[in-house]
């Protein structure tokens, strides 16, 4: 097979069967000691031999994101993480992997919806049997007619809470399910949170959950210029973005929450959590800020208000597997 290698600041890159590598399957890194086994898309990891000390693994599975809310909108929520850092077993075996996609912008939803409902959640990724929760989809905005759509989705990490009218501090906390779906604890640590509760205000969305921190409350109590942040991602030591070949991915920190949006439409920060959640657009010329970057697991951020064609897609998802 053809190797292409890198000898630059994080090792070595290569495709197909690297030196010391043990099977096949995604793009193989070779970074400080390891094999990483890097899947941005979906196919199969197969063990095609054990060495000595390497018949267990670390991995890392993340789910797709769910997309932002529509127009006042709540963050969608990053997607959930099954996270080994050595217990992963292997044998000589080929395991399916299935990458999830982010959540997508809803035809329904391009403009402001007459009946708001909920965006679309991420989809789920796995490594063979061991499955990661896609995001929960951002709350849209209600009109004097509060709906279930009006709340966050439930997920990996839950979307949050669009913004309603007459306003409701008590909206729903959407779940992050993750951690409570735990495919076998002896092998994984499961990483999920729930987005932003409502709001005291009316016009105000808040944050989808990430992977290491609830969504944030849209602040304040006033009807203006408010919007909740993301929650944030969590930091894997040792599985950094630029060195396994994702420069968009600019550190550690994997799936974080999308950003809430407000009112009026220049409220949202446009400040994408950790560098890959997704931002709140604060002007027409903000959509691609809104998505949550490519396989980072991250929530899209929700729309502006009359601009909703701007919420932001979510991140797909990615599955990593190293050994020494």
């Amino acid at each position: 097979m053809t190797v292409f290698s890198n000898f630059g600041k994080y090792g070595i890159v290569a495709s197909g069967g690297a030196k010391g590598s043990l099977g096949t399957g995604g793009t193989i890194v070779a970074l400080n000691g390891y094999n990483y086994h890097v899947f941005t898309s979906s196919g199969t990891f197969e063990v095609t031999e054990l060495g000595k000390g390497s018949d267990e693994a670390g991995a890392l599975v993340i789910a797709g994101g769910g997309s932002g809310g529509v127009g006042l909108a709540g963050g969608g929520g990053a997607g959930g993480v099954l996270y080994s850092s050595a217990s992963f077993p292997l044998a000589i075996a080929s395991y399916s992997v299935t990458i999830g996609a982010g959540g997508v912008r809803s035809p329904a939803y391009a403009g402001l919806p007459s009946a708001p409902g909920r965006s679309q959640s991420g989809s789920n990724s796995s490594l063979g049997p061991h499955v990661a929760l896609g995001g929960g989809g951002g709350g849209s905005y209600s009109h004097q007619f509060p709906t279930p759509g009006n709340h966050g989705g439930p997920g990996g990490s839950g979307g949050g809470v669009g913004g309603q009218y007459p306003p409701s501090a008590n909206a729903n906390i959407p779940t992050g399910t993750q951690p409570a779906n735990n495919p076998s604890p002896s092998v994984w640590t499961t990483y999920g949170n729930p987005g932003g509760r409502g709001a005291n205000g009316p016009y105000q969305g808040s944050g989808g959950g990430g992977s290491g921190g609830v969504g944030n409350t849209a602040f304040g109590t006033s009807n203006h210029v408010n919007y909740g942040h993301g929650g944030v991602a969590q930091p894997f030591a040792g599985w950094p973005g630029p060195g396994l070949g994702l420069p968009a991915i600019p550190s550690v920190f994997w799936a974080a929450g999308g950003e809430g949006n407000g009112y009026p439409g220049n409220s949202g920060s446009g400040t994408a959590r950790n560098g890959i959640g997704g931002g709140a657009g604060t002007n027409m010329n903000d959509g691609s800020k809104a998505d949550g970057v490519t396989n980072s697991g991250s929530g899209g951020g929700g729309s502006l208000y009359n601009q909703n064609p701007l919420f932001g897609l979510g991140g797909s998802g990615i599955v990593i597997i190293r050994y020494l």
